[in-house]
């Protein structure tokens, strides 16, 4: 039946050996810079002693590090670290279970932080002109 491929997880790879393992070994390589990625906005708001907690406010802007490259570089890591897993499991559903995160947080999640940011820090908008919102598009 037709729903066989969806219910068997939609696999990437479905022949021999070799074609699985290498989406796996992208997904582990994925996986690795995504922690990778969130070590480092981790490091740059312990370095800067600004809050990550949503609910206490931010003290600095920070602009260095992997905030160089992305606006939500802890976004970015949460999306591909989903999508990561997605590949480790060979499966095209897991894949894209990061579609739905990635647009929650783009559509809810960011302009609203966006928007605190504008009003806390003058220098915000500057900023979001020469560093785009997710990586090198948007």
């Amino acid at each position: 039946p037709w729903y066989k491929g969806l219910a068997g997880g939609a696999p990437i790879a479905r022949s021999g050996r070799a074609a699985p393992a290498v989406v796996r070994v992208t997904g582990c390589a994925l996986l690795a810079g995504s922690l990778w990625l969130r070590r480092g906005a981790l490091d740059g708001f312990v370095s800067q002693q600004t809050p990550v907690a949503h609910e206490r406010p931010v003290t600095t802007l920070l602009q260095e590090g992997p905030f160089e490259w992305s606006r939500n570089p802890m976004y970015v890591s949460m999306v591909g670290a989903l999508g990561a897993f997605g590949l480790l499991m060979n499966s095209w559903w897991g894949v894209g279970s990061a579609v739905p995160l990635a647009a929650y947080l783009n559509f809810h999640v960011i302009p609203a932080e966006e928007q605190y940011l504008r009003r806390k820090f003058p220098e915000f908008d500057l900023y979001a002109e020469r560093t785009p919102r997710w990586l090198w598009f948007y």
